[in-house]
C-alpha cells in the first residue's frame, strides 16, 4: 500500500475488517508480524510512535476535559518544546482556517459542541507539522450538518498546506466525498485501490461490488459477441442483455454481470423514445417503492422473466412525473455501456 505526499488517502471497508489494526499498526501501536512501513524513504517500522513524526485522531477525539481549547491544541507542540514564535503563528494559522477564534478563552471544553470539539482536535494534531494526519472514523458521532461542514474545512485545510492524510471509515457517503485515492478492504484484505471513480464504477470483484452497493448483479452466459464494436449479448434467465465489454469475449463463456440501480432509466411513456433507448428495453411491474428522500428505491420485475428482477433508484420529480406507482407496468432502458463485467473468481 503506497500513498503519496500531499494526497487524501482513505481507507474504506465494513465494521470489523481490519481497518483499525491496519492503522494501528502503521501508528506504531501494534507490532506487525511481516512487512515494512517506510515514511519519506526511512523505514519507521521499529520506531516508537512519538518519533515517527505523524499525527493521530482518534475516534473518541481523546482531548483533556479539564484544559481549555487552547491548552489542548498546543499539548503536543509544549511536550515536544518546540519553537514558541513558530508554534503561536501555526496556532493562528490553525485558528482562523478552522473557526476556532471564538471559543479560545474559554476555561475548558466543556461547553463545546461535537463540531467545535472535533475542530479543537484536528489542529491539537496539525500544530506540531506531522508529515501524515491519521483519522479513524473522525466523523462518526457527528450530526449530517455539523458532519459536512466540518469535512468540508478539513478538505480545504488540507489542500491549503498540502496535508498528506491518512483517513480510515466505513461510510461510503464520507468516503467518497473525502477521497483522492482510496483502497477497499474486506476480511482484512485490501481487494481494490484507485480513485474514487474507478472504484465506485468499476468494482474490482463481486465482493467489492456488493459492498459499494452495486445491488443488481447476474450470473450470465454470452450468447452472441461482435469483434468489432465488442457489443455482447448476455442472457439472464429469459432475458437478453446487449452489453458493452472493453475485452474480446467468446460465445459461451460465463459471466457475472453489474449495474447500478442509478444507471436503469425509466421511459416516460407520452414522450418520443431516442433511437439509442430501442436497445436494452423492458417492461417490468412496479412491485415496490421505497421512499429515500430526494429519491425513490423501486424493485422491478421483468415481464419476459418474473424471475428476475433489479432495483433502480429515480429521482422523486421523476417518479412524480412518470406517476409510478405499485403494481404499475413501466418500461425501462439499461445502456449498454453501464453495465459493469465483473471478474470470475
Amino acid at each position: 500500500l503506497e500513498i503519496r505526499s500531499g494526497e487524501f488517502f482513505l481507507l474504506l471497508g465494513p465494521t470489523g475488517a481490519g481497518k483499525s489494526l491496519l492503522l494501528e499498526t502503521i501508528l506504531g501501536i501494534r507490532p506487525p508480524d511481516r512487512g515494512s512501513i517506510v515514511l519519506e524513504g526511512k523505514d519507521i517500522t521499529h520506531f516508537p510512535p512519538e518519533d515517527r513524526h505523524i499525527a493521530y485522531v482518534p475516534q473518541d477525539l481523546a482531548l483533556f476535559p479539564h484544559l481549555s481549547a487552547r491548552e489542548n491544541i498546543l499539548f503536543g507542540a509544549k511536550v515536544r518544546k518546540l519553537d514558541g514564535a513558530k508554534v503561536m503563528k501555526r496556532l493562528n494559522y490553525l485558528t482562523e482556517h478552522l473557526e476556532l477564534g471564538h471559543i479560545m478563552t474559554r476555561p475548558d471544553i466543556a461547553t463545546l459542541s461535537g463540531g467545535e470539539k472535533q475542530r479543537v482536535a484536528f489542529a491539537r494534531a496539525l500544530i506540531t507539522k506531522p508529515k501524515v494526519l491519521f483519522l479513524d472514523e473522525p466523523f462518526s458521532a457527528l450530526d449530517a450538518y455539523i458532519k459536512r461542514r466540518v469535512q468540508f474545512q478539513l478538505k480545504r485545510l488540507q489542500k491549503a498546506v498540502n496535508l498528506t492524510v491518512f483517513h480510515v471509515t466505513h461510510d461510503q457517503e464520507e468516503a467518497f466525498l473525502m477521497a483522492e485515492h482510496m483502497a477497499i478492504m474486506i476480511n482484512g484484505r485490501i481487494e481494490q485501490r484507485g480513485t474514487p471513480d474507478e472504484c465506485y464504477n468499476v468494482p474490482a470483484n463481486e465482493r467489492v461490488a456488493n459492498f459499494l452497493l452495486m445491488q443488481n448483479i447476474f450470473n450470465s452466459e454470452v450468447i452472441a459477441a461482435d469483434s468489432e464494436t465488442r457489443v455482447l449479448k448476455c442472457k439472464v434467465g429469459s432475458v437478453v442483455f446487449d452489453v458493452q465489454s472493453i475485452r474480446p469475449m467468446k460465445v459461451g463463456e460465463p459471466l457475472k454481470l453489474g449495474i447500478r440501480p442509478e444507471e436503469i432509466v425509466i421511459i416516460a411513456p407520452d414522450k418520443p423514445l431516442k433511437p439509442s433507448f430501442q436497445q436494452n428495453l423492458f417492461r417490468v411491474t412496479v412491485e415496490s417503492l421505497f421512499n429515500l428522500g430526494s429519491r425513490e428505491m423501486v424493485h422491478l420485475i421483468f415481464q419476459d422473466d418474473e424471475g428476475l428482477s433489479v432495483d433502480a433508484t429515480f429521482s422523486y420529480k421523476i417518479t412524480k412525473s412518470v406517476k409510478v406507482r405499485e403494481g404499475d407496468v413501466v418500461s425501462i432502458h439499461l445502456r449498454p455501456q453501464s453495465f459493469c463485467i465483473l471478474p470470475s473468481e
